[in-house]
Formats: C-alpha cells, sequence, structure tokens
C-alpha cells in the first residue's frame, strides 16, 4: 500500500501505510467505535496466544516441560526478559490468557509486589503524598481516581482502572498524546486535551514526583545517565544529543524518568530471587514475569518456607515506604491471587 496521509482525531496529520490491527494507530483512529476497537483487540489477542503459544508449546516441550531463556541483558532498564518463548507476554487480564497460564501445571509458589512502581517513586522523589499513601495502606489508584473524579468506589470501579492508567502513565513520563491513546484503546475515550488536564490535575496533588523527574530529565541532558537504585548507569547520552529532533528529545526525557523506575524495580526483584535461593536453595526459581516471581517445590510448603520468602523479597534496600509481597501455593500458574495466602496457611496450621 503506497504511504497516504491521514489524520489522527487529535487533529495531527501523519503520513505512512495504512494501519493494521497490530498498531494502536488503527484502534486510536476508531475509540469511537467499541465495535472496531473489541474486534481488533480480539483479533491481536488471538492471533498472539496462537502463533506465540498454542502452536509454538509443543515444538519447544521436552518431557512436557518448556524450557524459556531468560537473558540478563535483555534490556535497557536491566530488567530479565525472557525468549523461545516469551513467557512475559502472555495476557493476564483476559480469560484466554488465564486458559493458557492454566497449562502450566505442577507444585507453585507464586507471588507479585503490590504497586512497586509506584512506591520506587515514592522513595525516589520523597513526595509526601506518596509516602503518606502507602504508609498508611490506602490504594493510590483510588487516591487518583477520586481526585480527577470525584469518586471511587472501591477495586471494580471503572474509574480505578483509569486512575491506574494515569499514575503509571505518569510514572513512564508520558505526555498528554500517549495518555489519552492508552485510555482510549482501554476503552475509556479520552481526548488530548482531557488527557492533559488529567496530567494537571495529577501535578497537583503528586508535586514532589514532578519535581524529581525534571531534576532527572536534566541529569540525563547534563551527565548522559541516570542511575538505578543499586547503582547501575543507564547511558541516555545519544536520546539528546540531536537536541533540533524534538521527538528524540522526548524519548530522551521519558526514558530518563522510566529507567530510574524500572531498573530500580529490576534491582529489588533480583536481589530478592537471590536472597530466596540462598535462604532456600531447595526451591527451584523459574520465572520472573514483571514484578511476579514464581518457584517450584517438592513435597509441602510451611508456612515458615513462605514467610522466609516474603521476607526475602520485601527486604531489598532501606525505601521510605513498605514493600508489599505474598506468595501463594498454587497448583497452575493461573491461580495465581486464589491459592493460599499466608494468612490462610497459618489458619490450616492452628487447626491442625
Amino acid at each position: 500500500t503506497p504511504p497516504t496521509k491521514r489524520k489522527l482525531p487529535n487533529g495531527e496529520t501523519v503520513e505512512g501505510k495504512q494501519p493494521s490491527t497490530a498498531t494502536p494507530d488503527l484502534l486510536y483512529l476508531h475509540a469511537n467505535d467499541p465495535w472496531v476497537r473489541e474486534l481488533c483487540l480480539t483479533h491481536r489477542r488471538l492471533g498472539r496466544l496462537l502463533t506465540s503459544y498454542l502452536e509454538k508449546f509443543p515444538t519447544v516441550a521436552v518431557n512436557g516441560r518448556i524450557h524459556g531463556r531468560y537473558n540478563q541483558g535483555g534490556t535497557v532498564t536491566g530488567r530479565l526478559s525472557s525468549s523461545d518463548p516469551n513467557l512475559q507476554n502472555i495476557p493476564s487480564k483476559h480469560e484466554w490468557g488465564d486458559a493458557v497460564r492454566a497449562l502450566f501445571q505442577g507444585h507453585f509458589i507464586i507471588g507479585d509486589y503490590d504497586a512497586l512502581e509506584m512506591r520506587i517513586m515514592a522513595h525516589l522523589s520523597g513526595d509526601k503524598e506518596l509516602i503518606r499513601i502507602f504508609r498508611e495502606g490506602l490504594d493510590p489508584h483510588e487516591r487518583t481516581a477520586v481526585a480527577i473524579f470525584g469518586a471511587c468506589d472501591g477495586h471494580d470501579d471503572p474509574r480505578r482502572g483509569q486512575g491506574k492508567t494515569i499514575n503509571y502513565a505518569v510514572g513512564y513520563g508520558a505526555g498528554p498524546r500517549k495518555l489519552a491513546q492508552v485510555l482510549s484503546l482501554e476503552g475509556y475515550k479520552t481526548t488530548q486535551s482531557e488527557a492533559r488536564e488529567y496530567l494537571d490535575l495529577v501535578q497537583g496533588f503528586y508535586k514532589g514526583w514532578f519535581r524529581y523527574a525534571e531534576r532527572s530529565k536534566w541529569h540525563a541532558k547534563d551527565h548522559g545517565y541516570v542511575m538505578t537504585l543499586a547503582g547501575r548507569r543507564r547511558k541516555l547520552k545519544g536520546a539528546f544529543e540531536e537536541a533540533a529532533r524534538w521527538k528524540s528529545m522526548m524519548y530522551g526525557e521519558r526514558q530518563a524518568v522510566n529507567s530510574e523506575v524500572q531498573g530500580g524495580a529490576a534491582d529489588i526483584i533480583r536481589t530478592g530471587m537471590l536472597a530466596v535461593r540462598k535462604a532456600l536453595p531447595h526451591l527451584r526459581t523459574l520465572a520472573q514475569i514483571h514484578d511476579e516471581a514464581i518457584w517450584e517445590y517438592d513435597g509441602i510448603v510451611t508456612t515458615d518456607e513462605l514467610l522466609v520468602i516474603q521476607e526475602c523479597m520485601q527486604a531489598p534496600y532501606n525505601l521510605r515506604v513498605p514493600l508489599i509481597f505474598e506468595p501463594f501455593v498454587c497448583e497452575t500458574w493461573a491461580q495465581k491471587g486464589e491459592g493460599s495466602p499466608i494468612e490462610q496457611l497459618e489458619e490450616e496450621a492452628r487447626k491442625q
């Protein structure tokens, strides 16, 4: 298809090939049409599950087990990356993703962090409101939803979902255009001007974080790098060399903010998993997916062992806010969050 010019909903004209169902442009162009949006999203979900997993699993399985690769230097922020197959991209928020995860069966301990990246944002910036939220055990996504929309009726309220997207957009250094696109793709019709208002409101009560983000950008421009919690340097000099190209500059600024947050998350998870390995060498470390860690065990799991895992994963670095990591005992990967948490195991132990 020859290059064509087309207008996005925000009035911006872009030139290039007609968008395919694999690009967010097509969904953004039809953000007001729920039928087109759902059709495209369904096509993408099923296509990814079929080609990346269901068709590939039988070809890579050995004696019923899949030995995926984890690459320590595969990402610029320090997170582990996965390949052959990429186990980190299996959808987790849809019934089809759950069906694929249910194929992984065994004796698992699965846990993940609660709002890890936002806790790192609180620690790095010293933002008073973020620190208050986490020290008091509040929900930062509900806090944002209430501030922007005036109310939030709990965890399942769609406004909380929007608040969560907005919070992470702030942490990733996204601007109004990107935030409007992401919210629209998630089913929340949002214009660029509305997204700008959301960001302005968030900046009003997370002032400390925005001041810190600006300092990070200037540090990256002046020194060519940012530094993670563990002291790792993420070089960004090349992103700022062509100052005339504003898109390169914006990319560099986003990377400066994002690298400190995601790099800090990678530091914490790696340190915690190494501590678990040392404390409980009989556990087999299977996988690390974003903020989630999976171990395999033989026999039975004791409450003390789960407490050791929790302590190891919550101990790395002395943050200004507490880390929350809760391990679950599961028989399939899809049961994460539905298995036996520590409190339930303790109750079972008291009954015996």
